[in-house]
């Protein structure tokens, strides 16, 4: 047996897309639910993941049914999500929480994501 094979897969959650804090989710963007994009780093054990490793949290709600497809990047791996956010949740920060599972290893990583009521005094389907 290899010697990486028998170290643990190192993951950090780098970034949500959107939904940072410079780049919220408004109001008006989630009329017909939003893609999100989610960046990982691998540092190691790349090739033990797949889409089935992965289980998605945002809040309290299972988003793990609107993975769409995983990319490879530069150092680790983009997750795409598709149609995530609801209107209801419009005008807070949740906790988007991933969890990694493979056999003999399990992770949790968690990122805020940021929603905000509609700039201004726009008021469309989804403003407060």
């Amino acid at each position: 047996m290899d010697v990486e094979e028998q170290l643990p897969v190192e993951v950090e959650l780098l970034w949500v897309s959107p939904g940072s804090e410079n780049l919220p989710i408004y109001g008006g963007m989630v009329n017909g639910g939003v893609d999100l994009e989610v960046g990982l780093r691998v540092q190691r054990g790349i090739d033990r993941l797949d889409m089935s490793s992965f289980r998605m949290l945002i809040g309290d709600t299972d988003v793990t049914d609107r993975f769409s497809h995983v990319t490879p990047i530069s150092g680790g791996l983009m997750l795409h999500l598709m149609d995530v956010v609801e209107c209801e949740q419009v005008d807070e920060v949740r906790a988007l929480e991933g969890h990694i599972s493979i056999p003999d290893e399990s992770i949790t990583l968690s990122k805020q994501i940021f929603l905000r009521p509609n700039p201004g005094r726009w008021h469309g389907v989804c403003s407060n």
